[in-house]
């Protein structure tokens, strides 16, 4: 009588739980790969009513022949975060190093817009 081959490999307690473990990890690694990926390569799709996160080709060609550094500042009070207006920076910043961005809180640093702006 022939043994299958998942019937050996679960012979043992260890192997019953090793491998559901071992697969979770798999699947973890492989979920963290892809995720790095898109955001290095912003590869999510734009799905927005107006596709205002989709740049054009002349866009693309701005920001690869930036002549210098550019670090864009992105004022939010917590909570209302537009997703819109990040998507289009993780894009921008996706396509050139010499694009970078960050985020920060209004309420927590209020001096910060006046500050930026002299």
């Amino acid at each position: 009588m022939k043994r299958s081959l998942a019937h050996t490999l679960f012979r043992t307690r260890a192997a019953r739980v090793l491998f559901p473990v071992a697969l979770v990890l798999l699947c973890a690694a492989l979920s963290a790969a892809t995720d790095a990926a898109e955001r290095r390569n912003a590869l999510r799709l734009d799905f927005s009513f107006n596709a205002i996160t989709t740049q054009s080709r002349r866009t693309e060609e701005i920001l690869k022949n930036l002549p210098h550094p550019v670090r864009a500042v992105a004022l939010f009070t917590p909570g209302r975060e537009d997703a819109a207006l990040t998507g289009l920076l993780e894009r921008f910043a996706a396509i050139t190093d010499k694009f970078t961005w960050t985020s920060d809180n209004l309420v927590r640093n209020p001096l910060l817009a006046q500050t930026l702006s002299s």
